[in-house]
């Protein structure tokens, strides 16, 4: 009888220590689940608050030219041109706003310096053409759409002079 009692007692021990292992495993993974939760809800907050705009400038035989892209999916930047609403391009230095242009109705255009594109009117300086850029100064460009806005920096480069 001995014999069946702590048989008994070792298997209800077991079974005892399993209850234990699995109420504490299930605590585990509902403690998991609930940081999973919280860093993905902060990771989707951060998403929406990133700008889903980028402007590109390159500077090509003397020209500096001016694009707009939208991420296309919001995990993942794959940039397609979008329409342009404003552009203004600024002295990073001092702030002072050198050329600004705004559309009549958003496009998808390629903007160089100075070189009002049709369906967009001058607005800064109020007449003439712009300030030329000084090469190896610095100068940010603003663009603003229908999908948000972009800002970014630029150096003028040095034009090579033909001989």
């Amino acid at each position: 009888m001995s014999r069946v009692s702590a048989h008994h007692r070792l298997r209800h021990g077991y079974a005892r220590t399993w209850a234990v292992f699995g109420r504490s495993c299930v605590l585990i993974l509902l403690a998991l689940t609930a940081v999973a939760l919280y860093l993905d809800r902060s990771a989707g907050t951060a998403l929406r608050k990133q700008e889903h705009l980028m402007v590109a400038v390159r500077q090509t035989r003397g020209l500096v030219v001016f694009e707009a892209y939208e991420r296309s999916w919001p995990l993942q930047w794959k940039p397609r041109p979008t329409a342009i609403v404003v552009l203004r391009v600024i002295d990073w230095i001092d702030g002072t706003a050198l050329w600004e242009i705004e559309a009549t109705s958003p496009q998808r255009v390629v903007i160089a310096y100075g070189q009002v594109p049709t369906g967009f009117t001058q607005t800064i300086p109020g007449s003439g053409g712009p300030v030329p850029l000084k090469a190896g100064a610095s100068y940010g460009v603003t663009v603003h759409s229908a999908q948000g806005s972009a800002v970014t920096t630029f150096n003028k480069l040095l034009t090579k002079v033909a001989r």
